[in-house]
């Protein structure tokens, strides 16, 4: 582990053991149970107890991270603009998506002072309307170099941003607190870009595709309608309409005769009834 990192000469080193006696000799030995490379031992713990400390307030939650958008209009980057980080990352852009714009915020990337500048630029960019998502990186470096990425407040700037955030400090193995809190994390500012950015060749085959297949449905569909008319026309009622209405003026025709004469019959019956009736009361009378 860090803490027992290969030593070098001129290395300033911090040795826990105990002194002992080589018999053979009769000399003083330094038997080490631990070595401990002075500065970097300690940044390292302060890396450990920061992280340890953010993930437990949860922000390097699963359910903060945001996708990245599938075609932004406008990247931002930050990093350093006397470095080959910002070339390669519009060089992949260009080659992938001309047409996408790329915007630089220039901050130092190592030494003190660097991870406020870092900072800045993020929010500036993030200020920009038009800026969908922000990479954030460097060339790679030692772990010394790369430091400022481990800064508190610059992680919490990334939590903060109001659009996704790529992490890219050029390290394959290790990572930084950055890489941890970011909504993504690349191995490279190139991998960033490749991220960020589709590949506009593959994007029209998918076009090309999808509009193949939304032609053959449609076609599908006009067929499946044709010949349900078709059907529709065939049949009697469609091709002779005059003969259905016939057919219904009949059954009313028929209706109405059948209704005139029970009417008719009803008010005969009702006529006898209601004479009947006079009769007996004339009797009566």
């Amino acid at each position: 582990d860090r803490g027992r990192s290969e030593v070098e000469e001129g290395d300033q080193v911090v040795v826990t053991g105990r002194i002992d006696v080589y018999e053979p000799h009769g000399k003083y030995q330094l038997i080490a149970d631990s070595i401990t490379k002075q500065g970097m031992g300690d940044l390292y713990k302060r890396f450990l107890e920061l992280k340890e400390r953010l993930e437990k307030e949860g922000l390097f939650a699963d359910e903060l991270k945001r996708p990245l958008p599938r075609l932004p209009r406008r990247i931002g980057v930050v990093t350093s603009s006397t470095g080959s980080v910002f070339h390669d990352i519009v060089r992949v852009v260009r080659r992938r998506y001309p047409h996408i714009r790329v915007t630089l915020a220039h901050s130092a990337v190592q030494g003190e002072g660097a991870a406020r500048e870092l900072i800045e630029g993020l929010q500036r960019l993030g200020s920009l309307p038009d800026v969908e998502v922000i990479i954030i990186g460097r060339g790679g470096g030692s772990f010394e170099d790369l430091w400022p990425f481990n800064d508190e407040g610059l992680a919490r700037a990334i939590r903060a941003s109001p659009v996704p955030v790529v992490s890219a400090v050029g390290h394959e193995t290790d990572f930084t607190i950055a890489d941890f809190v970011a909504d993504m994390r690349a191995p490279t500012p190139s991998a960033a870009a490749e991220m960020t950015v589709p590949n506009a060749v593959e994007e029209m085959r998918m076009l090309r595709a999808h509009g193949e297949r939304l032609a053959a449905a449609v076609s599908r569909r006009l067929g499946r309608e044709r010949d349900r008319l078709e059907s529709l026309a065939a049949r009697p009622v469609l091709r002779r309409p005059r003969d259905m209405l016939d057919v219904r003026q009949q059954r009313l025709d028929e209706a109405a005769r059948y209704l005139s004469t029970r009417l008719t019959h009803t008010m005969e019956v009702e006529r006898g009834r209601l004479e009947g009736l006079f009769e007996r009361l004339e009797a009566l009378s």
